[in-house]
């Protein structure tokens, strides 16, 4: 009789873990795709909308144009979940025309909105080359107005943001540099290794960041065949590997955060490393990847930090983005955004 208790209790155990998607039991019986996917529903979560409903059109603060809401556009349609994604770059698209009409441009300081709008309108199926309009009707060219051919006083104003994603935005959908372009990769590329530190970290001026260095890590991935670069990416790998924490996790300005990690995962998986099983990137049992689990909801979502009692939706983003790298290493492809093959 106690046996058979035992048993039930056993079983019990098992079945709760299973259903609050979090520990390793649970990721040892599904695919980094069913996390993905679980992943996904728990952004729907944090807009308070149903498994069944569309997230990307008629939801309140829900808007194309927008930081959380481009990333999550981009990563639901990754997973291939049904979604509004016509509606969405048809709202992006309209909310582009308005800006250039009124300012010009998207920003008058920050590059990246430009690189991260590339990057959605590319993953949903658009041509960032022609995306949105003038007053007189002609096309606008994101990529030019955005990277190459800048159209404010330097692509690296903002920091190393501004070279790091506009390699990631030309390289999400292979967008060829045309000759006498004020910038190409290579001038990219040099610019941003150039800022390397001595210990082989990236940051906002002298300060080391980890999540500045593993998002450089990333957007040089495809550049490791220059010794010079790769040199550069092994310094950078030896950085994160020496500052991950005991537990598995990482630190960004004093606070343990899911984003770093999931960062972390990003430029591992990019630089062919399996967040999973390389010994660097283990400490006492734990990896950086199970350390990601630490931040989850039993709803999908993830956190910003361990003491945060819901999930937050840029966090969430991050965990897709972590989870779309590791999916594409897994299918021998470089880093979360590969959308031109």
């Amino acid at each position: 009789m106690k046996n058979m208790f035992y048993k039930i209790a056993a079983v019990c155990l098992a079945l709760s873990l299973l259903l609050c998607g979090c520990g390793n039991e649970r990721r040892e019986e599904n695919t980094v795709y069913d996390i993905a996917m679980n992943t996904a529903l728990g952004q729907k979560n944090v807009f308070g909308v149903k498994d069944s409903e569309n997230l990307l059109s008629g939801v309140k603060g829900f808007s194309a144009g927008t930081a959380v809401c481009d990333w999550t556009a981009m990563a639901f349609k990754e997973f291939g979940i049904e979604d509004n994604y016509d509606g969405f770059l048809e709202d992006l698209e309209e909310k582009i025309t308005e800006e250039y009409a009124s300012e010009g441009e998207l920003d008058p300081t920050k590059a990246t909105e430009w690189h991260r709008t590339i990057l959605v309108v590319t993953a949903l199926g658009g041509d960032a080359t022609a995306f949105g309009s003038y007053p007189d009707g002609t096309k606008i060219n994101l990529v030019a107005d955005g990277i190459y051919n800048y159209i404010n006083e330097d692509l690296g104003n903002q920091g190393i943001n501004g070279y790091i994603y506009a390699l990631l935005a030309l390289d999400c959908g292979g967008y060829e540099i045309p000759e006498g372009s004020r910038y190409t990769r290579e001038s990219i590329v040099a610019a941003l290794a150039a800022e390397q530190h001595e210990d082989g970290s990236f940051g906002f001026g002298e300060r080391s960041d980890v999540d500045m260095t593993a998002m450089a890590l990333h957007s040089l991935a495809p550049y490791s065949g220059d010794p010079e670069i790769k040199a550069a990416i092994d310094a950078g790998i030896k950085f994160l590997s020496e500052e991950q924490n005991g537990d598995g996790s990482y630190t960004s300005m004093d606070i343990k955060t899911s984003e770093s990690i999931s960062q972390v995962i990003i430029a591992l998986c990019a630089n062919g490393i399996d967040p999973r099983t390389d010994e660097r990137f283990i400490k006492h049992g734990t990896s950086v990847y199970d350390a990601l689990f630490d931040f989850r909801k039993a709803d999908g979502s993830f956190s910003h930090t361990l003491e945060d009692e819901k999930g937050d939706a840029l966090a969430t983003d991050q965990a897709m983005m972590a989870m779309m790298a590791l999916i594409n290493f897994e299918n021998g492809k470089s880093g979360a955004f590969v959308f031109n093959d």
